[in-house]
């Protein structure tokens, strides 16, 4: 008889991001908050350390910092589990309104991929308009 996998054990890890998608509460609808070829990185540590790092696939070189702010998302802090849900305490953040927050998460394993799901909220590219950050995941390590 095979032993229940330890959600915990089987979230650390490093893992390449696939897609970053915001989905209205209204109607369901998905966009591409950093188009259609994203990159980034989530990195769980046995510690319980969380950190991760997106970009849009399209960042052109520039300086303007508007731009370049527009086009990422990063934060990081300790996260704990229950059940289906990681609780990140987020003690650094590319959006400052982040710093200090729990961002809580809804997970699902399956295979070699990992998917999370925000609780209804605003997002800093969408004030107002409430959804949910849906971000997938392939363990590459």
């Amino acid at each position: 008889m095979s032993q229940p996998i330890d959600p915990r054990s089987a979230l650390i890890g490093t893992w390449e991001l696939l897609a970053v998608q915001f989905e209205s509460a209204d109607n369901g609808e998905r966009q591409d908050l950093f188009g259609p070829t994203p990159h980034g990185r989530l990195v769980l540590t046995d510690a319980g350390d969380f950190m991760t790092v997106i970009v849009s696939g399209d960042r052109p070189p520039t300086r303007d910092v508007a731009r370049l702010f527009e086009t990422m998302m990063a934060y990081a802090g300790k996260f704990d589990l229950d059940g289906d849900k990681i609780t990140i305490s987020c003690d650094l953040s590319w959006h400052p309104d982040w710093v200090g927050t729990k961002q809580v998460r809804f997970f699902k394993l399956d295979g070699e991929k990992l998917y999370l799901r925000s609780s209804k909220q605003t997002h800093p590219r969408h004030p107002g308009k409430l959804g949910y950050g849906v971000i997938d995941w392939r363990r590459e390590s």
